[in-house]
């Protein structure tokens, strides 16, 4: 079974052109992906985006939506994209960003 970071690293230039299409500025992996029940055929990846301003010709609902389908078809699971800047709730913040692991900075 391949470890999920493992899996992110090899797919890392792919998903840092993504990134930069859908002008998201950091990404991280949190949730599932990060511990030992994470299960190579069932788990979804949950990633934390942190967006820029949408790039020319792609607007706010595609720049995350857009993101998050074309991520599902690189990883070939599903996938949850939390937009970090609407996370709201503190107890989820400390959460996530206690556990979260950075798969792409720009």
């Amino acid at each position: 079974m391949m470890n999920p970071l493992t899996f992110l690293e090899s797919k890392k230039e792919s998903v840092g052109a993504l990134c930069q299409r859908y002008g998201v500025r950091r990404l991280r992996v949190f949730g599932s992906a990060l511990r030992p029940d994470w299960d190579e055929e069932a788990s979804d990846f949950d990633f934390l985006a942190e967006f820029g301003p949408p790039p020319p010709g792609i607007n706010l609902f595609d720049q995350q939506f857009g993101f998050q389908v074309d991520l599902e078809r690189l990883l070939g699971r599903p996938v949850d994209v939390v937009d970090w800047g609407a996370a709201r709730k503190p107890i989820f913040r400390q959460v996530a960003e206690a556990q979260a692991e950075e798969v792409y900075a720009a």
